[in-house]
Parts: structure tokens; C-alpha cells; sequence
């Protein structure tokens, strides 16, 4: 169906209420992989139920649901099975019987570099501070702006898509969830976030080189071609879409306070912004790290022996898919209250590395006696330690060798600190 009429013009009191109804339309999606439970997020489409998310949140699963906000706030159970997937475009279709959900716009212009995007989701790591069931239905909102349009891939050798950079905050658990520009409608799917790295070396020493607002989504030309293919009927505009502020009457306000008021705001304001710049150019090191690295890092240490004069710690060097550097250091103080999981998910796993190919929780690490040991956690791509397939049985990894998970290839390195 093709929205047809005037160009959008919107107040700011306009905008936020076209937010707050698209929020209507936002689901959470959970998933169980085996023992293990993943969350993302998606919306309607359809008014029969159609859901949107991304392919990697309902990868890998045996079971997929919604909850949704019901009108006392309470969360409401809805099972969902999954019509459509592409790796390509990571992207998948839900359908969900019962869902009574407003189905958003889809928005067919791709948006100019600089415009306001708002993203709505179920970031996991909101969820640190809720006590009760209907937090888990009350999503997050976020805003920024296009940052640019990119023609590109989300694999290697995968189908080329606009994708859009944009600087609305998203974090694991967002994926799959609208960008939506001021109107209200769908411009694009999120999908990635750009992470920092570990950079430097053992001898020279190492820092976090950390990234922030730089976060990706699908444009949603490639989802129109998807959802038409399928049999599904969006709701299209093919308008632009401005927001406009509307000023107070001020026709009894002296003109000569205007003169000085602007001036007066524009330099508290660049005082400040050089305040926080000077105060970020003397940070020396940026930390990120999951919850669960929170509670590990939070909980007693158990001391190490007086002999013990140095550490042995392990780092795992490599890049993933999209060639993006990936160094993980792992102490074996970390160990001491059990495996280090290394998946996707953030949120589960103390060693993340973002990348499709490998599973939300893909293999484990631990230290025995003295020696470091592996152990694959039934990942779906597997993991090979020189070749050699590894299996639910533990086995010692040593310096020197070539550690694979799915698709990405790391190598192992011991260092001393």
C-alpha cells in the first residue's frame, strides 16, 4: 500500500508523538537456543502479524517469541515462527497469530546525510537496573543523526545494500529493531555497532582503542523488495519528511534581549563542549565491558601464590569477516570462578566477538593446572584448533596454534605480565 499526499512539515511536539505512537509497533524478541536464551528486537509490518528483525537474532534458535507490552504494562507471551531469512541483507521475517499491533510506515526516500533518525529497541544492557517483568516490555529510544550512506555488504563477498551510519546509540539486544526518521516511519533496520579494539602489544603494553557512535542499519530498500516477495503488503511513503520547531509568540519580548540572549547560549555552549573535550583528551584508557565481565570483575579474586612472580595470560589475535582486528586478552585470575565463554552475545558470553558466523555462545576457555583448555559449547559453524575439530571434550590450547571459530581465524599467543 503506497502512503500518497503533502509533504511532511511536524512541529517538535509533532515528532515525538509520531515516536511515541511508532513505539506501539516495537516488539521484543526472545529466543532459546538449547539451554541458552538470546533477546532482540522487531516490528510490525503487517497487519497480520508480520515482524521484522535481523536474521542473527533468530539464527541458531529452536524456539522464537514475542513479548509485548499489553495495555496495564504487563509482558504478554506470543510464539512466532520464522517465515523468511537472508544472510545476505541479515535480515528475517516472524510470524506471529494473535499479534494486534499497528503495522509502521515504510519510508521508500533514503535519507539525506545529517538528518535526524530515532532508534527504538530492548538493549540488553538496560536491563541491568529492572526489578520487575514490565521493564521488559518498556523499550529504550535513542536519537542522532545520518552520519553517512554507504554502499557495502554485511559479509565478505554478500550482497551489496545501502546501509546507513548513523549516531543513534544502539547495543546488543537493538538489533533488528526501526531507525525511524521525525515522521515516524521506517528508514532502516539495526543491525551492527562498530566496537573498539585492543591495541599494542605485550612489550610495548596495550589500550582499549574505543568507538563510539558509530552504529549501522539495513536502508530499507532492500526490506521492500523482501516483504513484496513474500506476499506482504507495508505501508509505503514515498513523501520527505521535515520537522519544523515552532516558536513561541514572543511579540512582547524586547528585541534587545534576543540580541545578547543568542550570543550568551552559543558561548556557554562552547564552553562546555571544550570542557568535555579537555576532560575526554585526559583519559588514558577507555573500558567496555559486558555485565557479566561487571559481576566477574566485582566479585573476590583469589590471591595467587607469593612464588608466582608473573602472570601467564593468554591473547587471541586475529580479524573476523569483515576484517576488523580482533585481540582478546584473557587472564587466568578470570578463571577463578569458572570458563570464559566466547560468543556474540554480549550479554552471556565475558569474550565477545561480533561476527555472524560465530555462534551466541560458540566455545569456552578455562585454566587447570597450569595449562589453558578449550572446549566447543555446540557452536553451529564449530571450532578448530589447527585443523582439527573440536568437540564438547576439553582440550589443551598451547601458544603457536590457530584457533577457528565458524569463520573467523585468531592465533594463539601467550604473554607475561
Amino acid at each position: 500500500m503506497l502512503v500518497t499526499g503533502c509533504f511532511f512539515l511536524q512541529s517538535a511536539s509533532a515528532a515525538e508523538n509520531a515516536i511515541t505512537t511508532a513505539d506501539r509497533s516495537v516488539v521484543r524478541v526472545i529466543v532459546k537456543s538449547g539451554k541458552n536464551y538470546g533477546t532482540g528486537t522487531g516490528f510490525v509490518v503487517s497487519a497480520d502479524g508480520i515482524v521484522v528483525t535481523n536474521h542473527h537474532v533468530v539464527d541458531d534458535s529452536d524456539e522464537v517469541w514475542l513479548l509485548v507490552k499489553q495495555p496495564d504494562g504487563e509482558p504478554l507471551n506470543l510464539p512466532a515462527t520464522i517465515k523468511w531469512v537472508s544472510a545476505d541483507y541479515d535480515l528475517a521475517l516472524l510470524k506471529v497469530p494473535g499479534l494486534n499491533r499497528p503495522q509502521l510506515t515504510i519510508s521508500s526516500q533514503l535519507p539525506d546525510k545529517g538528518s535526524q533518525v530515532t532508534a527504538i529497541g530492548y538493549p540488553g544492557v538496560a536491563d541491568r537496573l529492572g526489578r520487575n517483568e514490565k521493564n521488559l516490555v518498556e523499550s529504550t529510544v535513542t536519537q542522532g543523526i545520518v552520519g553517512r550512506v554507504l554502499k557495502s555488504s554485511w559479509r565478505i563477498g554478500g550482497q551489496q545494500l545501502n546501509i546507513l551510519q548513523h549516531g543513534a546509540a544502539v547495543n546488543s539486544g537493538n538489533s533488528g529493531g526501526p531507525l525511524l526518521d521525525t515522521c515516524g516511519r521506517v528508514v532502516g533496520v539495526n543491525t551492527q555497532k562498530e566496537l573498539g579494539a585492543v591495541i599494542g602489544s605485550a612489550s610495548v603494553g596495550q589500550r582499549v582503542n574505543q568507538t563510539d557512535g558509530i552504529f549501522f542499519a539495513s536502508h530499507v530498500e532492500v526490506l521492500l523488495e523482501a516483504l513484496r516477495a513474500q506476499g506482504v503488503t507495508p505501508l509505503v511513503s514515498s513523501e520527505g519528511c521535515t520537522t519544523a520547531t515552532v516558536p513561541a509568540k514572543t511579540a512582547d519580548a524586547p528585541p534587545a534581549k534576543v540580541d545578547w540572549v543568542l550570543p550568551s547560549a552559543i558561548g556557554v555552549a562552547t564552553l562546555v563542549a571544550l570542557l568535555a573535550l579537555m576532560v575526554a583528551m585526559k583519559k588514558t584508557v577507555a573500558v567496555r565491558e559486558t555485565f557479566t565481565q561487571y559481576k566477574n570483575r566485582s566479585q573476590p579474586r583469589t590471591i595467587e601464590p607469593a612464588k608466582e612472580k608473573s602472570t601467564r595470560k593468554l591473547l587471541l589475535r586475529g580479524r573476523d569477516t569483515a576484517g576488523r582486528p580482533i585481540a582478546l586478552l584473557v587472564d587466568p585470575a578470570r578463571c577463578n570462578v569458572g570458563p570464559l565463554v566466547i560468543g556474540r552475545d554480549s550479554q552471556s558470553c565475558e569474550l565477545q566477538i561480533d561476527d555472524a558466523t560465530v555462534s551466541r555462545r560458540h566455545a569456552s576457555i578455562s585454566w587447570s593446572a597450569g595449562r589453558w583448555q578449550l572446549e566447543d559449547l555446540g557452536s553451529t559453524n564449530g571450532t578448530w584448533l589447527d585443523s582439527t575439530p573440536v568437540s564438547s571434550t576439553k582440550v589443551v590450547l598451547k601458544e603457536g596454534q590457530a584457533l577457528t571459530l565458524g569463520k573467523v581465524n585468531l592465533r594463539v599467543e601467550e604473554t607475561r605480565t
